[in-house]
């Protein structure tokens, strides 16, 4: 495969149906069907009508040589008419015709196509479907992953089960009879391929995971031409919510003309984080819409700490404790341009359904390219084993199978980022033993997770390593209690200043305080 390969979510729901003691084989049947998800359903804006290029004339008219106040105006009783995202696509596409300077410009009535009111709406089709999808369970137990089954598309009949025209039986609806559709039937949807039954066997199921894949054969760019140029497509901020509480939305999804607006001459590739959602979801770096949020600055916040932070953080233990030496600087270099805390590229919303963008690869099968940059080739070695490692630690760890109530709601209100904060001496092992020897105090008792992980760190076959585990562990406050100013004023104070510092600081303020001490001293 070659240039940008999505994988676009499905919606999948299952059933178990035990086995039936009256069969002759009794078996569990796994019942499974799947719907595309909300990016995969194409809305590209219909062709305007007479009456809407009406309204466009309007706003050209209210616009033209006017205030900034005057078209934004204009805009909004465009907007009231069709819609604010249709206003924007109006007026970034239909074609003008201005033949006097002097006069407003007047749209291309060509473009315009009659509607009949008593035909039912086009249908928004799905996008992107494979010819087949295929059907995989991870056994628990660490067993390799098992193909279950393949469900052969039926594209075409998928396409028609959407046309509204099914359902002009009135009478029928009332009586409570609903057309016969694959989103309206599991039969119908096992008949065009989104749904299956299959036997598993007498022994109860034991999945570790359940996977449905497929690979399409179409081009992503159209659809996401299709989602920009509707205002489906936008980007979300981080820290965005995804949940909202009575009805109040989370973000700005069409109701707010003055919101739209300014996107009417912005141009896409002007907004940094439009152009990387495009190259990112369709291989295109030059995007033909702005979006909604495509302003936005990602990453540059996170870029900035891990430059600032990175003394603290990785240096002095990958350098000195792990081993990896001069190899410290070619890592931090590749840090400081690529590590993303936040992830490499923003949140993004189709409607009303967000979604992550997350690059995934195989690095059992990476192969690096000449001009990639050096530290990546032991950094996909180190991935791959703190991989491994993590998902041990994550197998050996309590699960909710045969949990008490105590444990259930423990793991529960388990929380994602950390709570908690601590630190670590940073002498290599060696010189901390001779110390503690010489003192007449017991040596270190060295954990698998210590070694192990300094051998990955470090790569020579004797590294030095971590020396002790965490003594204490310091709470997060939930209040931001570092004021730029003050952090400001950590990092212009003069070094004794800043081993003396008495201001109260937070998290925040601590390892900014610890990365200047770490970097003067190495560097002076």
């Amino acid at each position: 495969m070659t240039g940008v390969e999505v994988l676009a979510p499905l919606r999948i729901e299952t059933r178990f149906r035990p086995p039936d003691p009256t069969a002759a084989q009794p078996a569990w049947v796994l019942c499974l069907r799947v719907y595309p998800d909300e990016f995969s359903i194409e809305r590209a804006p219909t062709a305007p009508s007479t009456d809407e290029l009406d309204r466009l004339d309007q706003y050209l008219v209210g616009s033209f040589n006017g205030t900034p106040a005057d078209k934004a105006a204009a805009f909004r009783t465009l907007a009231a008419a069709v819609g604010a995202t249709r206003a924007v696509w109006m007026c970034r596409t239909v074609p003008v015709d201005q033949p006097d300077p002097k006069q407003p410009p007047v749209s291309d009535r060509s473009t315009a196509v009659p509607r009949d009111p008593n035909a039912w709406p086009a249908t928004h089709l799905p996008a992107g479907l494979p010819p087949e999808l295929q059907v995989w369970t991870l056994p628990a137990g660490g067993a390799a992953p098992t193909s279950l089954a393949v469900m052969t598309l039926d594209r075409a009949a998928i396409a028609a089960d959407l046309d509204l025209s099914t359902f002009a039986d009135e009478a029928g609806l009332l009586a409570g009879d609903l057309p016969v559709t694959w989103w309206t039937s599991f039969e119908r949807a096992k008949e065009v391929g989104l749904g299956v039954e299959i036997t598993l066997g007498a022994a109860v199921p034991d999945f570790e995971a359940l996977f449905v894949v497929g690979l399409g054969d179409t081009d992503t760019g159209g659809l996401v031409v299709a989602h920009a140029a509707a205002g489906r497509l936008a980007v979300l901020a981080q820290g965005t919510p995804t949940n909202t509480v009575e009805g109040e939305a989370t973000t700005e999804l069409g109701n707010d003309p003055d919101a739209w607006f300014p996107l009417v001459d912005t141009d896409p590739a002007s907004q940094n984080s439009t152009a990387d959602i495009f190259a990112a979801l369709s291989g295109n770096a030059t995007p033909l819409f702005p979006l909604q949020g495509g302003d936005l600055a990602h990453g540059r916040a996170g870029t900035a700490l891990v430059t600032a932070l990175w003394p603290v953080l990785w240096s002095r233990a990958i350098r000195d404790v792990a081993g990896a030496g001069k190899h410290e600087d070619v890592i931090a270099e590749w840090a400081m341009q690529y590590l993303a805390p936040e992830g490499p590229h923003a949140a993004i919303r189709v409607g009303e359904q967000p979604y992550g963008l997350l690059p995934t690869t195989s690095l059992a099968r990476w192969v690096a390219d000449g001009s990639d940059p050096e530290a990546e080739q032991v950094l996909t070695r180190w991935a791959a084993t703190w991989r491994d490692m993590a998902a041990a630690a994550a197998e050996a760890g309590p699960t909710v199978a045969g949990a008490g109530t105590e444990q259930l709601l423990a793991m529960l209100g388990q929380h994602a980022p950390s709570l908690a904060w601590g630190a670590r001496l940073v002498l290599p092992l060696a010189l901390a033993q001779a110390w503690r020897a010489w003192s007449g105090l017991p040596a270190i008792s060295e954990t698998v997770w210590d070694d192990q992980t300094a051998k990955e760190l470090a790569g020579p076959p004797a590294p030095l390593q971590p020396i002790s585990p965490i003594s204490g562990l310091g709470q997060v406050s939930t209040e931001p209690r570092d004021k730029p100013a003050l952090i400001e004023q950590l990092a212009k104070s003069a070094p004794g200043a800043i081993i003396e510092w008495q201001y109260p600081l937070g998290i925040l303020g601590h390892l900014v305080r610890e990365s200047l001490l770490i970097a003067r001293a190495r560097a002076g």
